[in-house]
């Protein structure tokens, strides 16, 4: 039950939430790559014959992981 016999939230929860906030440092944006290391992969990408499908699909899984890793 998350809330009291007046209809707000609990004051154990409140507790909760509040040293949570206080625990969790801001969030940071750090690149988890060299920009140029990701261009280099799309160049190989580009020049890849026509049936290397899977290396094709693990350079879009590298860029897919690289924006993913940007989010704060």
């Amino acid at each position: 039950p998350r809330a009291n016999s007046a209809g707000g939230i609990d004051f154990r929860i409140q507790r909760m939430i509040a040293a949570w906030k206080k625990a969790d440092p801001p969030p940071t944006r750090v690149k988890p790559i060299p920009i140029a290391v990701l261009r280099r992969i799309c160049a190989v990408a580009r020049e890849l014959p026509p049936n290397s499908v899977f290396l094709e699909a693990v350079a879009d899984m590298i860029i897919i992981a690289f924006f993913f890793l940007l989010r704060p």
